[in-house]
């Protein structure tokens, strides 16, 4: 009886000192893994769209290349960290200081010495934008599709013509200002609301800071928001 109960107890403490160890590794880990920035090679490009998880949360980066963590005996992509679960939002997220809180908590910033963090609760996702820690918050971060700034053109539409996809139409438009002329592409959704010889306003959402001002590169750097008839033109 006497030898059974030493045999259990044996037992028992390799499994309490596995568990100890376990214990150890884990919360060492935890304290020693780092979030780090990799600040933009691409001075124009201000916000791009950098991951989506199993979850449908999506993931951008304002002003970085790339976010990584830091294992000290390795370090990870934070896309591939999340990937396969070697990191968590909520413990990159419980590592910052949490600056405020706007709309009920739907938004929320975070910050620290090394980076910048927006969280936008959204239904039934989250977008998070990281930042360097000198990232400000403006709302069109928290839009369905975030971008930077929103800006307008004023063109006189001379044709519109189908494409071979049904999704989209050529249009033939001309700067009203600078009298440059372009055919391009745009959503066919916009085609009931159009007239030829007529001048409209066509509204951009853009994620880069500067912006080339031909007609081509417009359309293709940028997303065309709307398009709203100039009625004083």
């Amino acid at each position: 009886m006497i030898k059974k109960n030493i045999i259990k107890s044996i037992v028992a403490i390799i499994i309490l000192s596995f568990l100890c160890m376990f214990i150890y590794d884990h919360y060492k880990v935890e304290t020693e893994t780092k979030v780090k920035i990799v600040d933009s090679s691409n001075k124009k490009r201000i916000l791009k769209n950098y991951y989506k998880d199993r979850d449908n949360n999506n993931y951008y980066l304002y002003k970085l290349d790339d976010v990584i963590i830091d294992y000290t005996d390795r370090v990870l992509e934070l896309n591939k960290a999340l990937d396969v679960k070697q990191i968590t939002m909520d413990f990159i997220i419980n590592s910052l200081d949490k600056e405020y809180s706007i709309n009920n908590n739907k938004v929320s910033f975070y910050k620290n010495d090394e980076l910048a963090l927006v969280v936008c609760n959204k239904d039934g996702y989250n977008n998070y934008i990281f930042g360097p820690s000198d990232m400000e918050f403006i709302d069109s971060l928290c839009e369905e599709y975030p971008y930077i700034k929103e800006f307008s053109v004023n063109y006189e539409l001379l044709d519109i013509t189908d494409s071979k996809t049904t999704d989209l139409i050529y249009v033939t438009i001309r700067d009203i200002n600078t009298k440059e002329a372009a055919t391009v592409l745009i959503d066919s959704k916009y085609r009931q609301e159009l007239k030829e010889d007529t001048n409209y306003k066509f509204i951009f959402r853009s994620n880069k800071e500067t912006l080339d001002k031909k007609i081509e590169k417009i359309f293709l750097n940028n997303d065309l928001y709307k398009i709203e008839i100039l009625n004083n033109e």
